[in-house]
């Protein structure tokens, strides 16, 4: 994050304080992703320690469904209302104006971050934390070159920091489901 932060920063101090707002709004909107991604932890792990195969199917997808639904509510929300919600935390009013901007689509690019906590904290749940480990930290630095480019030599600016999220999210979400998936396989057999 802090790579990110100096890629922000170097575009301006209103793209900074921006980006900064837009992160505390987006981390109270995913708190309930959060919330399902522990206790799907915690089932998951009770299920793999049990041997119990269908549960280790059915936990991610109720908890995906779940908090798809409740984000996107929150989402819509607070896009709607995005003034009023950025009023709560800051009364600058241009800050305001440049921010209900771009926070549709700093929310929108958080649905790609849906999967990837989840089926993260699965892996977790069935022993794969190392792996885990390693491909965050490999997506992660391949995250920073592709936001790098789109904050840099792209006229998309904050915009192109979320999409170059989106885009992680999406990866790491995509790698955690298929190791998941093989890691399921190979215990049901």
């Amino acid at each position: 994050m802090m790579i990110i932060t100096s890629f922000v920063t170097g575009m301006g101090v209103y793209y900074a304080a921006a980006y900064n707002l837009i992160e505390s709004i987006v981390a109270f909107a995913f708190m309930p992703v959060y919330a399902y991604s522990g206790a799907t932890l915690m089932l998951v792990g009770q299920s793999y320690s049990k041997k119990e195969f269908v549960k280790l199917q059915r936990f991610p997808k109720i908890s995906i469904k779940c908090c798809i639904g409740i984000f996107l509510t929150i989402a819509i929300l607070f896009s709607f209302f995005s003034e009023s919600v950025c009023g709560i935390i800051t009364n600058d009013t241009t800050l305001i104006e440049f921010t209900k901007r771009i926070l549709p689509v700093a929310l929108g690019m958080q649905i790609f971050n849906i999967g990837n906590q989840i089926f993260k904290y699965c892996l977790q749940g069935v022993e794969r934390e190392k792996w885990v480990f390693i491909y965050s930290t490999g997506i992660s630095c391949v995250s920073c070159i592709i936001i790098y480019y789109f904050t840099t030599y792209t006229n998309l600016q904050l915009y192109g920091t979320y999409v170059g999220l989106g885009i992680t999210y999406f990866l790491l979400g995509i790698g955690s489901y298929l190791k998941y998936r093989k890691v399921i396989k190979v215990y049901k057999k």
